[in-house]
């Protein structure tokens, strides 16, 4: 395989063709990211790959989609360059693959296999949306501190530095060999419920007072249930 890759014709959000083995790849899963963290079974914790702003799509006869990241990241405190491995350690591992879709809702891609790495040509980074490269050079910064000043202007040498091609961006192509039904149907049953909950017949005040009632609910029952193991232990009756 070819470890060299071009953006021309890539999609941000994937399209439908036949040749994707898993076949439809647009299903909506539910609207707020941080939704995401809730699933608890499976797949098992850290199988899941989620990069907003940086997976696109294509559909050749290999490989169905790229992420990028990085090839180095900036240590802003001594002002030096370490290599980043955030996609050399997912190479032929699968993944459960997410991304952010119209309407900044997350949906569900598929199961992928991490098939190799690349470097990304400097004219495809050039070609980028300008909201793709500014999260490129957001994740370039080892620490989180893009939001003081002198970051701000090293964000624009590191702009500079990928435009010119002396920093490059590192790609994961992405091959769809499956897609996880039972983990579909786990997310879209919590974007339902929440659905549900926020439906506009249901005033907030209503539904304040009955998130206070099942916290009151939960308390009773914690207390009930830690009345009843003093029972079982002293064999008196629980003092209310």
């Amino acid at each position: 395989m070819s470890s060299s890759i071009s953006l021309y014709n890539w999609r941000v959000y994937p399209s439908l063709r036949k040749s994707y083995p898993a076949g439809t790849l647009l299903l909506h899963v539910f609207q707020t990211a941080g939704r995401i963290l809730l699933y608890r079974s499976q797949p098992p914790p850290g199988s899941t790959l989620f990069l907003p702003q940086r997976v696109f799509w294509y559909c050749p006869e290999d490989i169905h989609g790229i992420a990028l990241s990085p090839s180095a990241l900036y240590r802003t405190r001594d002002q030096s360059w370490m290599e980043n491995d955030e996609f050399t350690c997912l190479l032929d591992q699968t993944k459960e693959v997410f991304y952010r879709g119209p309407g900044k809702g997350i949906y569900y891609a598929g199961t992928f296999k991490c098939a190799y790495t690349g470097k990304l040509p400097t004219s495809d980074f050039r070609n980028l949306p300008a909201g793709v490269k500014e999260e490129l050079i957001r994740t370039s910064f080892s620490a989180p501190e893009i939001h003081n000043i002198r970051t701000r202007d090293e964000r624009a040498q590191l702009r500079k530095l990928y435009c010119d091609g002396e920093r490059k961006v590192s790609f994961l192509a992405l091959q769809c060999v499956g897609f996880n039904q039972k983990l579909y149907d786990a997310f879209l049953a919590v974007g339902q419920l929440r659905e549900a909950e926020q439906k506009p017949s249901v005033s907030i005040g209503k539904r304040r007072r009955k998130g206070e009632m099942d916290s009151k609910r939960a308390a009773k029952m914690i207390r009930d249930e830690r009345a009843r193991s003093e029972t079982e232990v002293t064999g008196d009756e629980p003092i209310v």
